[in-house]
Protein backbone atom coordinates (compact mmCIF):
# COMPACT_ATOMS: atom_id res chain seq x y z
CA UNK A 1 0.00 0.00 0.00
CA UNK A 2 1.04 3.32 -1.28
CA UNK A 3 1.73 5.89 1.22
CA UNK A 4 0.12 9.53 0.29
CA UNK A 5 1.93 12.52 1.22
CA UNK A 6 0.47 14.93 3.50
CA UNK A 7 -1.21 17.82 2.05
CA UNK A 8 0.58 21.42 2.02
CA UNK A 9 -1.96 23.00 4.57
CA UNK A 10 -1.35 19.32 6.95
CA UNK A 11 2.69 19.75 6.89
CA UNK A 12 3.41 22.32 9.09
CA UNK A 13 1.15 20.89 11.49
CA UNK A 14 2.86 17.66 11.39
CA UNK A 15 6.50 19.05 11.59
CA UNK A 16 5.63 20.47 14.70
CA UNK A 17 3.75 17.39 15.91
CA UNK A 18 6.92 15.48 15.64
CA UNK A 19 9.03 18.41 17.07
CA UNK A 20 6.77 17.97 20.33
CA UNK A 21 7.23 14.51 20.04
CA UNK A 22 11.20 14.39 19.84
CA UNK A 23 12.17 14.40 23.55
CA UNK A 24 9.95 11.55 23.91
CA UNK A 25 12.21 9.01 21.97
CA UNK A 26 14.93 9.89 24.93
CA UNK A 27 13.30 7.80 27.65
CA UNK A 28 15.50 5.12 29.12
CA UNK A 29 17.68 5.77 26.69
CA UNK A 30 20.85 6.29 28.79
CA UNK A 31 23.39 7.96 26.28
CA UNK A 32 21.12 11.30 26.92
CA UNK A 33 23.08 11.52 29.98
CA UNK A 34 26.62 11.94 28.05
CA UNK A 35 25.72 15.90 26.50
CA UNK A 36 23.77 16.49 29.97
CA UNK A 37 26.96 15.67 32.23
CA UNK A 38 29.16 17.73 29.39
CA UNK A 39 26.88 20.66 30.21
CA UNK A 40 27.84 19.94 33.76
CA UNK A 41 31.22 19.70 33.87
CA UNK A 42 31.69 22.43 31.75
CA UNK A 43 30.13 24.85 34.13
CA UNK A 44 31.50 22.96 37.03
CA UNK A 45 35.00 23.84 34.99
CA UNK A 46 33.96 27.75 34.24
CA UNK A 47 33.26 28.34 38.10
CA UNK A 48 36.49 25.87 39.40
CA UNK A 49 38.35 27.48 36.62
CA UNK A 50 37.27 30.95 37.97
CA UNK A 51 37.76 30.76 41.42
CA UNK A 52 41.32 28.68 41.12
CA UNK A 53 42.96 31.95 39.39
CA UNK A 54 41.41 34.61 41.15
CA UNK A 55 42.47 32.93 44.83
CA UNK A 56 46.32 33.14 43.49
CA UNK A 57 45.70 36.53 42.67
CA UNK A 58 46.02 40.12 44.67
CA UNK A 59 42.24 42.07 44.79
CA UNK A 60 44.30 44.37 42.64
CA UNK A 61 45.53 41.99 40.39
CA UNK A 62 41.87 40.72 39.47
CA UNK A 63 41.17 41.42 35.89
CA UNK A 64 37.50 41.33 34.89
CA UNK A 65 38.77 40.68 31.37
CA UNK A 66 40.18 37.33 32.25
CA UNK A 67 36.39 36.34 32.40
CA UNK A 68 35.62 37.19 29.42
CA UNK A 69 38.58 35.13 27.89
CA UNK A 70 37.52 32.23 30.19
CA UNK A 71 34.02 32.19 28.98
CA UNK A 72 35.18 32.26 25.36
CA UNK A 73 37.60 30.13 25.66
CA UNK A 74 35.21 27.44 27.52
CA UNK A 75 32.33 28.08 25.27
CA UNK A 76 34.10 27.15 22.09
CA UNK A 77 35.63 24.31 23.40
CA UNK A 78 32.53 23.15 24.53
CA UNK A 79 30.42 23.56 21.38
CA UNK A 80 31.75 21.14 19.60
CA UNK A 81 31.75 18.73 21.55
CA UNK A 82 28.06 19.04 23.24
CA UNK A 83 26.35 19.79 19.58
CA UNK A 84 28.41 16.70 18.17
CA UNK A 85 27.67 14.32 20.85
CA UNK A 86 23.69 15.14 21.06
CA UNK A 87 23.71 15.04 17.50
CA UNK A 88 24.74 11.61 17.64
CA UNK A 89 22.46 10.72 20.06
CA UNK A 90 19.37 11.84 18.29
CA UNK A 91 20.48 10.42 15.32
CA UNK A 92 21.67 6.85 16.67
CA UNK A 93 18.02 6.43 18.34
CA UNK A 94 16.10 7.26 15.02
CA UNK A 95 18.72 4.99 12.97
CA UNK A 96 18.04 2.32 15.63
CA UNK A 97 14.49 2.48 15.82
CA UNK A 98 14.48 2.89 11.93
CA UNK A 99 12.65 6.75 12.25
CA UNK A 100 14.62 8.20 9.50
CA UNK A 101 12.58 5.56 6.90
CA UNK A 102 9.43 5.91 8.98
CA UNK A 103 9.09 9.79 8.70
CA UNK A 104 10.45 9.66 5.09
CA UNK A 105 7.38 7.32 3.98
CA UNK A 106 5.07 9.94 5.59
CA UNK A 107 6.29 12.79 3.48
CA UNK A 108 9.23 14.46 5.42
CA UNK A 109 11.83 15.33 4.01
CA UNK A 110 15.64 15.03 4.91
CA UNK A 111 15.66 18.63 5.27
CA UNK A 112 12.75 18.42 7.56
CA UNK A 113 14.25 16.48 9.83
CA UNK A 114 16.97 18.22 10.21
CA UNK A 115 14.52 21.79 11.21
CA UNK A 116 12.71 19.28 13.74
CA UNK A 117 16.25 17.56 15.33
CA UNK A 118 17.90 20.81 15.27
CA UNK A 119 15.24 22.78 17.16
CA UNK A 120 16.39 20.67 20.22
CA UNK A 121 20.15 20.46 19.42
CA UNK A 122 20.23 24.25 19.82
CA UNK A 123 18.37 24.38 23.18
CA UNK A 124 20.92 22.17 24.34
CA UNK A 125 23.63 24.13 23.17
CA UNK A 126 22.20 27.35 24.80
CA UNK A 127 21.97 25.25 27.94
CA UNK A 128 25.49 24.64 28.19
CA UNK A 129 26.15 28.05 26.94
CA UNK A 130 24.00 29.36 29.82
CA UNK A 131 25.89 27.37 32.49
CA UNK A 132 29.25 28.43 31.76
CA UNK A 133 28.61 31.84 31.81
CA UNK A 134 26.06 31.47 34.92
CA UNK A 135 28.99 29.67 36.75
CA UNK A 136 31.40 31.92 35.53
CA UNK A 137 29.38 34.80 37.06
CA UNK A 138 28.70 33.23 39.91
CA UNK A 139 32.10 32.77 41.07
CA UNK A 140 33.55 36.17 40.12
CA UNK A 141 31.00 37.29 42.65
CA UNK A 142 32.16 35.85 45.43
CA UNK A 143 35.21 37.67 44.61
CA UNK A 144 33.49 40.84 44.27
CA UNK A 145 34.72 40.66 40.33
CA UNK A 146 31.93 42.24 38.22
CA UNK A 147 31.70 40.81 34.64
CA UNK A 148 31.73 43.48 32.23
CA UNK A 149 28.31 43.88 31.00
CA UNK A 150 29.46 44.68 27.41
CA UNK A 151 31.83 42.45 26.82
CA UNK A 152 29.47 39.54 28.24
CA UNK A 153 26.94 40.90 25.25
CA UNK A 154 29.45 40.54 22.41
CA UNK A 155 30.20 36.37 24.25
CA UNK A 156 27.01 35.67 24.43
CA UNK A 157 26.34 36.63 20.81
CA UNK A 158 29.78 35.10 19.71
CA UNK A 159 28.49 31.58 21.09
CA UNK A 160 25.19 31.92 19.66
CA UNK A 161 26.33 33.10 16.14
CA UNK A 162 29.23 29.84 16.21
CA UNK A 163 25.74 27.68 17.53
CA UNK A 164 23.78 28.81 14.67
CA UNK A 165 26.66 27.17 12.16
CA UNK A 166 27.75 24.18 14.18
CA UNK A 167 23.92 22.68 14.52
CA UNK A 168 23.09 22.11 11.36
CA UNK A 169 26.83 20.74 10.38
CA UNK A 170 26.85 18.18 13.05
CA UNK A 171 22.84 16.93 12.22
CA UNK A 172 24.27 16.97 8.92
CA UNK A 173 27.35 15.16 9.34
CA UNK A 174 25.42 12.94 12.50
CA UNK A 175 22.57 11.79 9.85
CA UNK A 176 24.36 11.12 6.71
CA UNK A 177 27.46 9.08 7.91
CA UNK A 178 26.73 6.00 9.68
CA UNK A 179 30.29 5.58 11.58
CA UNK A 180 30.21 7.65 14.51
CA UNK A 181 33.67 7.89 14.63
CA UNK A 182 34.15 10.85 12.00
CA UNK A 183 31.82 12.79 13.90
CA UNK A 184 33.74 12.38 16.78
CA UNK A 185 36.91 12.94 15.25
CA UNK A 186 35.57 16.23 13.93
CA UNK A 187 33.84 17.26 17.32
CA UNK A 188 37.22 16.85 18.73
CA UNK A 189 39.65 18.57 16.06
CA UNK A 190 36.66 21.58 16.44
CA UNK A 191 37.15 21.61 20.10
CA UNK A 192 40.94 22.22 20.12
CA UNK A 193 40.40 24.73 17.54
CA UNK A 194 37.54 26.31 18.90
CA UNK A 195 39.89 26.45 22.53
CA UNK A 196 42.26 28.33 20.86
CA UNK A 197 40.07 30.68 18.57
CA UNK A 198 41.12 33.50 20.42
CA UNK A 199 44.68 32.78 19.64
CA UNK A 200 44.48 32.42 16.06
CA UNK A 201 45.19 35.23 13.50
CA UNK A 202 41.47 37.02 12.82
CA UNK A 203 41.80 37.09 9.60
CA UNK A 204 41.70 32.88 9.92
CA UNK A 205 39.52 32.36 12.64
CA UNK A 206 36.58 34.64 11.26
CA UNK A 207 36.22 31.85 8.18
CA UNK A 208 36.35 29.04 10.59
CA UNK A 209 33.06 27.51 12.01
CA UNK A 210 34.82 26.59 15.11
CA UNK A 211 36.52 29.46 15.72
CA UNK A 212 34.08 32.45 15.35
CA UNK A 213 33.21 32.99 19.30
CA UNK A 214 37.12 33.38 18.79
CA UNK A 215 37.48 35.68 16.18
CA UNK A 216 34.81 37.75 17.96
CA UNK A 217 36.68 37.72 21.39
CA UNK A 218 36.42 41.69 22.84
CA UNK A 219 40.02 40.07 24.59
CA UNK A 220 42.59 39.17 23.12
CA UNK A 221 46.01 37.48 24.40
CA UNK A 222 49.55 39.36 23.67
CA UNK A 223 52.59 37.35 25.77
CA UNK A 224 51.25 37.15 28.96
CA UNK A 225 49.24 40.16 28.84
CA UNK A 226 45.23 40.69 28.22
CA UNK A 227 44.65 43.69 26.30
CA UNK A 228 41.32 44.75 24.66
CA UNK A 229 39.93 43.97 20.89
CA UNK A 230 38.07 46.73 19.51
CA UNK A 231 35.54 44.82 16.88
CA UNK A 232 34.04 46.64 13.77
CA UNK A 233 31.18 46.25 11.94
CA UNK A 234 32.85 44.44 9.12
CA UNK A 235 33.99 41.81 12.03
CA UNK A 236 30.61 41.50 12.81
CA UNK A 237 28.90 40.87 9.40
CA UNK A 238 31.67 38.87 8.26
CA UNK A 239 31.17 36.32 10.89
CA UNK A 240 27.27 36.40 10.65
CA UNK A 241 27.43 35.99 7.05
CA UNK A 242 30.22 32.55 7.47
CA UNK A 243 28.07 31.21 10.18
CA UNK A 244 24.37 31.45 7.70
CA UNK A 245 26.73 29.99 4.54
CA UNK A 246 28.27 26.74 6.60
CA UNK A 247 24.28 26.24 7.71
CA UNK A 248 22.87 26.95 4.82
CA UNK A 249 25.15 24.30 2.67
CA UNK A 250 24.74 21.51 5.68
CA UNK A 251 20.92 21.95 4.81
CA UNK A 252 20.93 22.27 1.16
CA UNK A 253 23.59 19.40 0.37
CA UNK A 254 22.06 17.08 2.22
CA UNK A 255 20.67 13.42 0.37
CA UNK A 256 17.34 13.42 -1.14
CA UNK A 257 16.72 10.52 2.01
CA UNK A 258 19.11 9.49 5.27
CA UNK A 259 19.20 5.94 5.59
CA UNK A 260 18.70 3.79 8.82
CA UNK A 261 21.20 1.02 10.05
CA UNK A 262 21.02 -2.13 7.70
Amino acid sequence: MTHVAPSTQRKPALIFSLMAQEPLKLKRKFNVFLPLALIVLFGFWAFILTTTTFNQLDPTERDPRSLTLNMVQLGSLMLPLLIGSYSLVISSIDRKNRMLTRLQSLGTSAREIMLIKSVWVSLVAFFGIAAVILATVQASSSFNVPVLGNQLVVVIFALLVETVALVPLFLHLALRLKHPGWVVGIALIGSVLGSAGHMIPQTVAIFTPFTLAGALSPVGVQEDSLLDHVLSLSDLGIVIVVALVVATLSIVVVPRRFQDEL
